[in-house]
């Protein structure tokens, strides 16, 4: 980074570690969730306010329910800002992920795999 924009990153305060601290707090998924977003970009700094905003979910919402939508994300791989304020938003952490099975339905054109012998 240039030079006047590290002394403005000195300035501010935050560093990478005080993120990863104050997320360990809240927990496993979100800890994971903060270090994807500080590696998302070249400059560490440019992933601040992301950060900033993660951790304000937490006093938005509760702790707890940040922690279940980040391990949310953690299963499909990805984690941001925004994907976390969605689910937070439309309740999807407090929702069940089971699963759902389909079944093909009993049907008198449907061939079973006794037709393919």
């Amino acid at each position: 980074m240039p030079k006047n924009h590290q002394e403005w990153k000195k300035a501010q305060g935050y560093d990478a570690a005080y993120f990863l601290r104050e997320a360990e707090k809240v927990g496993k998924g979100t800890y994971w969730v903060i270090s994807q977003v500080l590696v998302s970009r070249i400059h560490q700094a440019q992933s601040f306010n992301s950060c900033k905003g993660i951790l304000h979910l937490s006093k938005k919402y509760s702790p707890d329910r940040l922690e279940s939508a980040a391990l949310r994300c953690q299963k499909a791989g990805k984690g941001t800002y925004g994907m976390l304020k969605r689910i937070l938003q439309h309740q999807l952490d407090q929702e069940d992920e089971s699963e759902e099975q389909l079944s093909i339905p009993l049907h008198d054109n449907i061939r079973g795999p006794q037709a393919y012998q």
